[in-house]
């Protein structure tokens, strides 16, 4: 997944928390062990629902595009916690 993105008008009501969810539900049905993730410094909001999500931040990393990102990531070897 390269970006999840939810329209304006829809913001606030759970989607995005729903879309996480059932990525990680499919993730840990195929036995993938770990999800990482970067995100924008300044994306707030994003990284509330990571950190909601039970990711956690491991370091720091600047892609192609020259910004800085955090990196987060969560274990998945012992399901949905």
């Amino acid at each position: 997944i390269n970006k999840i993105i939810v329209d304006l008008p829809y913001r606030g009501k759970g989607i995005a928390e729903q879309l996480i969810n059932r990525y990680l539900e499919a993730c840990i049905e195929v036995g993938i062990p770990t999800s990482e993730l970067k995100v924008l410094p300044a994306n707030a909001p994003a990284i509330r629902l990571y950190e909601r999500a039970g990711y956690y931040r491991t370091g720091d990393a600047t892609l192609r595009d020259g910004k800085p990102r955090f990196v987060y990531q969560k274990d998945l070897k012992g399901g949905l916690v």
